[in-house]
C-alpha cells in the first residue's frame, strides 16, 4: 500500500464515528457503520473547491472499511456491481454504510447501501472482496 493510500485509509478510519458487526453465522456478517467526513477531508481535494462533495470511489473505500472492521482482515475489493449513485454526499454530512457479507470460498460477496441520517439511500450495490 503506497503512502497516499496508507494515508487516506487511515484518514476514513478517523471519520468512523460508529460501527456495529452482527455475526449471522460462523462466516456471515451484517455490517453498520457511520461516516462523518469534515471538510478538512482529504478526499475532497479536487471535489469541488468552495464547495466539497465526496467521489465515488470515496463512498466505495468506506464500504470496503466497514468490511474490514466486521471481518477484522484487510480485503482488496474485486469488483463493484451494480453500483447506483443517487445523491451527492457533502462535507459534515453523516452518512451510515449498512452491508450483508456472504463468505464463498475464499471471497466475501455482499449488497451495500449508503444512506443519510434519515434514511434516504444515497448509493447501493454489490461487492466482491478478497482477504489480504
Amino acid at each position: 500500500m503506497s503512502d497516499t493510500q496508507q494515508s487516506l485509509s487511515q484518514a476514513i478510519h478517523n471519520c468512523c464515528t460508529r460501527f456495529n458487526v452482527q455475526n449471522l453465522d460462523s462466516d456471515d456478517r451484517k455490517l453498520t457503520a457511520s461516516f462523518l467526513f469534515p471538510v478538512s477531508f482529504p478526499g475532497f481535494g479536487g471535489h469541488f473547491p468552495g464547495h466539497p462533495i465526496l467521489a465515488a470511489i470515496i463512498q466505495l473505500a468506506a464500504v470496503r472499511h466497514s468490511g474490514e472492521l466486521g471481518l477484522g482482515y484487510r480485503l482488496r475489493p474485486v469488483n463493484y456491481t451494480t453500483a447506483k449513485f443517487r445523491t451527492v454526499i457533502g462535507a459534515d454530512q453523516e452518512i451510515t454504510v449498512t452491508m450483508d457479507l456472504t463468505k464463498n470460498s475464499s471471497d466475501y460477496a455482499g449488497e451495500f447501501v449508503i444512506s443519510t441520517g434519515d434514511s434516504q439511500k444515497i448509493s447501493e450495490g454489490s461487492c466482491l472482496f478478497q482477504l489480504i
